[in-house]
Protein backbone atom coordinates (compact mmCIF):
# COMPACT_ATOMS: atom_id res chain seq x y z
CA UNK A 1 0.00 0.00 0.00
CA UNK A 2 2.71 2.47 0.65
CA UNK A 3 4.29 1.71 -2.97
CA UNK A 4 0.66 2.53 -4.60
CA UNK A 5 0.16 5.81 -2.64
CA UNK A 6 3.90 6.84 -3.56
CA UNK A 7 3.03 5.65 -7.42
CA UNK A 8 -0.26 8.09 -6.83
CA UNK A 9 2.37 11.07 -6.53
CA UNK A 10 3.35 10.29 -9.58
CA UNK A 11 0.29 11.76 -11.30
CA UNK A 12 -2.13 14.55 -11.60
CA UNK A 13 -4.70 13.57 -8.90
CA UNK A 14 -7.75 14.95 -11.31
CA UNK A 15 -6.01 12.26 -13.75
CA UNK A 16 -6.72 9.20 -11.63
CA UNK A 17 -8.81 10.38 -9.30
CA UNK A 18 -11.53 7.62 -10.52
CA UNK A 19 -9.36 4.77 -10.15
CA UNK A 20 -9.42 3.36 -6.41
CA UNK A 21 -5.45 1.88 -5.46
CA UNK A 22 -6.77 -1.97 -6.97
CA UNK A 23 -7.66 -0.67 -10.22
CA UNK A 24 -4.36 2.16 -10.32
CA UNK A 25 -1.98 -1.29 -9.16
CA UNK A 26 -3.44 -3.16 -11.87
CA UNK A 27 -3.35 -0.96 -14.91
CA UNK A 28 0.35 0.05 -13.77
CA UNK A 29 1.33 -3.70 -13.76
CA UNK A 30 -0.56 -4.23 -17.05
CA UNK A 31 1.55 -1.28 -18.83
CA UNK A 32 4.49 -2.47 -17.17
CA UNK A 33 4.79 -5.25 -17.91
CA UNK A 34 4.08 -4.57 -21.64
CA UNK A 35 6.94 -2.14 -21.77
CA UNK A 36 9.28 -4.90 -20.48
CA UNK A 37 8.03 -7.45 -22.91
CA UNK A 38 8.48 -5.21 -25.87
CA UNK A 39 11.87 -3.85 -24.69
CA UNK A 40 13.28 -7.42 -23.72
CA UNK A 41 12.07 -9.39 -26.76
CA UNK A 42 12.46 -6.57 -28.99
CA UNK A 43 16.07 -6.48 -27.95
CA UNK A 44 16.20 -10.35 -28.72
CA UNK A 45 14.10 -10.10 -31.85
CA UNK A 46 12.12 -12.59 -30.67
CA UNK A 47 8.39 -11.33 -32.32
CA UNK A 48 6.69 -14.24 -32.35
CA UNK A 49 6.35 -13.91 -28.70
CA UNK A 50 4.80 -11.01 -28.72
CA UNK A 51 2.25 -11.48 -31.57
CA UNK A 52 3.38 -8.42 -33.48
CA UNK A 53 5.27 -7.09 -36.81
CA UNK A 54 9.12 -6.12 -36.02
CA UNK A 55 7.83 -2.52 -38.14
CA UNK A 56 4.80 -2.20 -35.85
CA UNK A 57 7.43 -2.90 -32.67
CA UNK A 58 9.52 -0.43 -33.53
CA UNK A 59 6.78 2.28 -33.82
CA UNK A 60 5.70 1.02 -30.39
CA UNK A 61 8.98 1.21 -28.84
CA UNK A 62 9.35 4.98 -29.82
CA UNK A 63 6.09 5.65 -27.90
CA UNK A 64 8.18 4.69 -24.94
CA UNK A 65 9.92 8.22 -25.05
CA UNK A 66 7.11 10.42 -25.45
CA UNK A 67 6.14 12.66 -22.58
CA UNK A 68 2.70 11.80 -22.30
CA UNK A 69 3.21 7.85 -22.69
CA UNK A 70 5.59 7.76 -19.22
CA UNK A 71 5.01 5.43 -16.26
CA UNK A 72 7.20 5.66 -13.02
CA UNK A 73 10.80 4.21 -13.84
CA UNK A 74 9.78 2.86 -10.20
CA UNK A 75 6.96 0.26 -11.55
CA UNK A 76 9.33 -1.31 -13.92
CA UNK A 77 11.75 -1.77 -11.20
CA UNK A 78 9.55 -3.59 -8.72
CA UNK A 79 8.36 -5.62 -11.84
CA UNK A 80 12.25 -6.50 -12.17
CA UNK A 81 13.29 -7.44 -9.03
CA UNK A 82 9.90 -9.81 -8.75
CA UNK A 83 11.16 -11.60 -12.08
CA UNK A 84 13.16 -15.27 -12.11
CA UNK A 85 15.92 -13.19 -13.64
CA UNK A 86 15.93 -10.03 -12.89
CA UNK A 87 19.38 -8.87 -14.06
CA UNK A 88 18.54 -10.53 -17.78
CA UNK A 89 15.02 -7.57 -17.62
CA UNK A 90 17.52 -4.89 -16.38
CA UNK A 91 20.44 -5.61 -18.81
CA UNK A 92 17.23 -5.40 -21.31
CA UNK A 93 16.01 -2.08 -20.40
CA UNK A 94 20.37 -0.79 -20.21
CA UNK A 95 20.60 -1.96 -24.08
CA UNK A 96 17.44 -0.28 -24.79
CA UNK A 97 18.67 3.11 -23.49
CA UNK A 98 21.95 2.43 -25.23
CA UNK A 99 20.38 1.78 -28.84
CA UNK A 100 17.97 5.04 -28.33
CA UNK A 101 20.86 7.19 -27.84
CA UNK A 102 20.87 10.41 -30.45
CA UNK A 103 24.92 9.85 -30.48
CA UNK A 104 26.44 7.44 -32.56
CA UNK A 105 28.77 5.77 -30.83
CA UNK A 106 29.59 2.44 -30.39
CA UNK A 107 28.09 0.31 -28.13
CA UNK A 108 31.07 -1.41 -26.31
CA UNK A 109 32.39 1.94 -25.45
CA UNK A 110 29.12 3.54 -24.22
CA UNK A 111 28.92 0.03 -22.03
CA UNK A 112 31.29 1.01 -19.37
CA UNK A 113 29.66 4.27 -18.97
CA UNK A 114 26.71 2.83 -18.50
CA UNK A 115 27.54 0.34 -16.07
CA UNK A 116 29.23 3.19 -13.70
CA UNK A 117 25.64 4.68 -13.33
CA UNK A 118 24.19 1.29 -12.81
CA UNK A 119 23.15 1.33 -9.32
CA UNK A 120 21.67 5.15 -9.68
CA UNK A 121 18.55 4.26 -11.05
CA UNK A 122 16.36 6.73 -9.02
CA UNK A 123 14.84 8.27 -12.30
CA UNK A 124 11.39 9.24 -12.62
CA UNK A 125 10.33 7.33 -16.15
CA UNK A 126 12.28 6.16 -19.44
CA UNK A 127 12.41 9.34 -21.01
CA UNK A 128 14.54 11.20 -18.02
CA UNK A 129 17.04 7.93 -18.15
CA UNK A 130 17.32 8.91 -21.84
CA UNK A 131 18.01 12.40 -20.76
CA UNK A 132 20.64 11.43 -18.03
CA UNK A 133 22.83 8.94 -20.36
CA UNK A 134 22.91 11.83 -22.72
CA UNK A 135 23.92 14.47 -20.55
CA UNK A 136 25.87 12.82 -18.57
CA UNK A 137 30.21 11.68 -18.70
CA UNK A 138 33.28 13.33 -17.76
CA UNK A 139 33.54 16.43 -20.29
CA UNK A 140 37.68 16.15 -19.68
CA UNK A 141 37.91 12.83 -20.42
CA UNK A 142 38.24 13.21 -24.24
CA UNK A 143 39.19 17.09 -24.08
CA UNK A 144 42.44 18.02 -26.13
CA UNK A 145 44.78 20.85 -24.77
CA UNK A 146 46.21 23.33 -27.14
CA UNK A 147 49.74 22.96 -27.72
CA UNK A 148 51.96 25.71 -27.28
CA UNK A 149 51.98 27.04 -31.03
CA UNK A 150 48.00 27.11 -30.31
CA UNK A 151 48.48 28.94 -27.48
CA UNK A 152 50.63 31.44 -28.87
CA UNK A 153 47.86 31.94 -31.66
CA UNK A 154 45.11 32.27 -29.37
CA UNK A 155 46.80 35.28 -27.34
CA UNK A 156 47.84 36.91 -30.70
CA UNK A 157 44.22 37.07 -31.60
CA UNK A 158 41.17 39.26 -30.88
CA UNK A 159 40.70 39.54 -26.97
CA UNK A 160 37.64 40.96 -27.07
CA UNK A 161 34.97 39.12 -25.79
CA UNK A 162 32.74 37.74 -28.70
CA UNK A 163 29.11 38.01 -28.10
CA UNK A 164 27.02 35.59 -28.19
CA UNK A 165 24.73 35.27 -30.90
CA UNK A 166 21.53 32.50 -31.77
CA UNK A 167 23.94 31.79 -34.73
CA UNK A 168 27.79 31.37 -35.61
CA UNK A 169 29.90 31.41 -38.49
CA UNK A 170 28.74 28.71 -41.09
CA UNK A 171 31.44 25.34 -41.68
CA UNK A 172 32.74 26.87 -44.82
CA UNK A 173 33.94 29.96 -42.93
CA UNK A 174 35.69 27.69 -40.00
CA UNK A 175 37.41 25.73 -42.73
CA UNK A 176 38.92 28.83 -44.27
CA UNK A 177 40.49 29.99 -40.97
CA UNK A 178 41.93 26.58 -40.49
CA UNK A 179 39.05 25.12 -37.94
CA UNK A 180 38.08 21.33 -38.92
CA UNK A 181 35.59 19.97 -36.63
CA UNK A 182 35.56 16.18 -35.48
CA UNK A 183 33.77 14.05 -33.38
CA UNK A 184 34.90 12.62 -29.78
CA UNK A 185 34.15 9.43 -28.09
CA UNK A 186 31.80 10.68 -25.27
CA UNK A 187 28.22 10.29 -25.34
CA UNK A 188 27.20 13.33 -23.79
CA UNK A 189 25.68 15.76 -26.01
CA UNK A 190 27.24 18.60 -23.96
CA UNK A 191 30.99 17.75 -24.33
CA UNK A 192 32.25 20.81 -27.30
CA UNK A 193 35.31 21.66 -27.00
CA UNK A 194 38.12 23.51 -28.68
CA UNK A 195 41.74 23.44 -29.22
CA UNK A 196 44.54 25.01 -31.44
CA UNK A 197 47.49 22.79 -32.20
CA UNK A 198 48.93 24.74 -35.94
CA UNK A 199 45.62 24.42 -36.97
CA UNK A 200 42.13 24.87 -34.76
CA UNK A 201 39.90 21.84 -33.87
CA UNK A 202 36.18 21.66 -32.73
CA UNK A 203 35.20 18.53 -31.26
CA UNK A 204 31.60 17.28 -30.21
CA UNK A 205 29.65 13.78 -29.87
CA UNK A 206 28.56 12.37 -32.73
CA UNK A 207 24.97 12.62 -33.95
CA UNK A 208 22.80 9.62 -34.93
CA UNK A 209 19.94 12.13 -37.17
CA UNK A 210 16.70 9.45 -38.39
CA UNK A 211 12.92 9.83 -38.42
CA UNK A 212 13.14 9.56 -35.01
CA UNK A 213 15.25 12.19 -33.76
CA UNK A 214 13.71 15.37 -33.94
CA UNK A 215 10.59 13.87 -31.90
CA UNK A 216 13.16 12.49 -29.36
CA UNK A 217 14.58 16.21 -28.99
CA UNK A 218 11.12 17.70 -28.55
CA UNK A 219 10.05 15.33 -25.93
CA UNK A 220 13.35 15.89 -23.98
CA UNK A 221 12.76 19.63 -24.37
CA UNK A 222 9.32 19.17 -23.16
CA UNK A 223 10.41 17.45 -20.29
CA UNK A 224 13.10 19.89 -19.08
CA UNK A 225 10.34 22.56 -19.79
CA UNK A 226 8.06 21.12 -17.67
CA UNK A 227 9.58 19.44 -15.02
CA UNK A 228 10.63 21.30 -11.92
CA UNK A 229 13.21 19.36 -10.01
CA UNK A 230 12.24 16.62 -7.25
CA UNK A 231 8.86 15.87 -9.19
CA UNK A 232 7.93 13.39 -12.21
CA UNK A 233 4.22 14.36 -12.67
CA UNK A 234 3.59 11.92 -16.05
CA UNK A 235 0.12 11.79 -17.52
CA UNK A 236 -0.68 15.02 -19.92
CA UNK A 237 -3.35 15.58 -21.55
CA UNK A 238 -2.74 15.52 -25.18
CA UNK A 239 -4.03 19.07 -25.52
CA UNK A 240 -1.53 19.93 -23.07
CA UNK A 241 1.37 18.35 -24.34
CA UNK A 242 0.30 19.78 -28.46
CA UNK A 243 0.69 23.27 -25.86
CA UNK A 244 3.42 22.39 -24.45
CA UNK A 245 5.17 21.76 -28.04
CA UNK A 246 4.19 25.03 -29.39
CA UNK A 247 5.33 27.35 -26.63
CA UNK A 248 9.24 25.35 -27.17
CA UNK A 249 10.42 27.61 -29.68
CA UNK A 250 9.04 30.90 -27.77
CA UNK A 251 9.32 30.10 -23.97
CA UNK A 252 12.31 28.18 -23.83
CA UNK A 253 15.32 29.74 -22.99
CA UNK A 254 19.07 28.80 -23.82
CA UNK A 255 21.92 29.07 -21.60
CA UNK A 256 23.90 31.51 -22.89
CA UNK A 257 27.03 31.04 -21.04
CA UNK A 258 27.35 27.20 -21.48
CA UNK A 259 29.67 27.27 -24.51
CA UNK A 260 31.12 30.71 -23.90
CA UNK A 261 34.60 29.86 -23.33
CA UNK A 262 34.73 27.41 -26.95
CA UNK A 263 32.89 30.17 -28.35
CA UNK A 264 35.24 32.93 -27.40
CA UNK A 265 38.31 30.74 -28.34
CA UNK A 266 36.82 30.00 -32.01
CA UNK A 267 36.39 33.67 -32.38
CA UNK A 268 40.24 34.90 -30.94
CA UNK A 269 41.33 32.11 -33.63
CA UNK A 270 39.22 33.37 -36.60
CA UNK A 271 40.26 37.30 -35.98
CA UNK A 272 43.84 36.36 -35.83
CA UNK A 273 45.64 38.06 -39.00
CA UNK A 274 47.87 34.68 -39.30
CA UNK A 275 45.63 31.57 -39.16
CA UNK A 276 44.22 32.63 -42.93
CA UNK A 277 47.73 32.30 -43.97
CA UNK A 278 48.35 29.09 -41.84
CA UNK A 279 45.35 27.69 -43.02
CA UNK A 280 46.02 28.14 -46.66
CA UNK A 281 49.64 26.84 -46.75
CA UNK A 282 48.29 23.74 -44.64
CA UNK A 283 45.61 23.39 -47.59
CA UNK A 284 47.75 23.96 -49.87
CA UNK A 285 50.58 21.91 -49.35
CA UNK A 286 49.75 19.48 -46.63
CA UNK A 287 46.36 18.40 -47.01
CA UNK A 288 46.97 15.59 -48.80
CA UNK A 289 50.23 13.34 -49.17
CA UNK A 290 49.99 14.32 -52.86
CA UNK A 291 50.38 17.44 -52.24
CA UNK A 292 53.16 17.50 -49.29
CA UNK A 293 55.16 15.58 -52.00
CA UNK A 294 54.87 17.71 -54.61
CA UNK A 295 56.15 20.56 -51.92
CA UNK A 296 58.65 18.33 -51.11
CA UNK A 297 60.17 17.88 -54.70
CA UNK A 298 59.90 21.31 -55.54
CA UNK A 299 62.27 21.50 -52.22
CA UNK A 300 64.53 19.04 -53.64
CA UNK A 301 64.23 20.66 -57.14
CA UNK A 302 65.41 23.92 -55.43
CA UNK A 303 68.31 22.45 -53.40
CA UNK A 304 70.22 20.76 -56.48
CA UNK A 305 69.32 24.14 -58.60
CA UNK A 306 70.84 26.27 -55.98
CA UNK A 307 73.53 23.15 -55.56
CA UNK A 308 74.58 23.24 -59.46
CA UNK A 309 74.69 27.30 -59.65
CA UNK A 310 76.75 27.84 -56.30
CA UNK A 311 78.71 24.94 -58.51
CA UNK A 312 79.18 26.53 -61.75
CA UNK A 313 80.56 30.01 -60.18
CA UNK A 314 84.10 30.69 -61.56
CA UNK A 315 85.68 30.04 -58.02
CA UNK A 316 83.72 26.96 -57.31
CA UNK A 317 84.88 24.67 -60.18
CA UNK A 318 87.80 22.54 -59.97
CA UNK A 319 90.97 24.19 -61.05
CA UNK A 320 91.55 22.07 -64.14
CA UNK A 321 87.97 22.99 -65.38
CA UNK A 322 88.99 26.77 -65.05
CA UNK A 323 89.49 29.15 -67.81
CA UNK A 324 93.78 30.23 -68.12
Amino acid sequence: MEEIQDLRNCYDPNEIEDYDDEKLAWMLFIDGCAVLCAVHYGMKGDFQKLNTKANLLVFAQLDFFLLENQIPYRVLRILIDSAIEPQKWKQSITDFINRNLMTNIHHDEHKSQMNATKGREDYAHLLERLRKELLTGDDEKDKQHSNMIGRMLLRCGDGRKHRIRKTFRSIKDLKESGIHVEPNKTNSLKNISFYCRFLGKITMPRLLVDDSTAAMFMNLIALEMCRPVGTSTTSLRDEEVADLFNKISRDLVPDQDKYSGVVNDIHRFCNNIWTPAVAQVYYSHFSSPWTFLALLGAIISLLFSATRAYLSLPGNRPENERNP
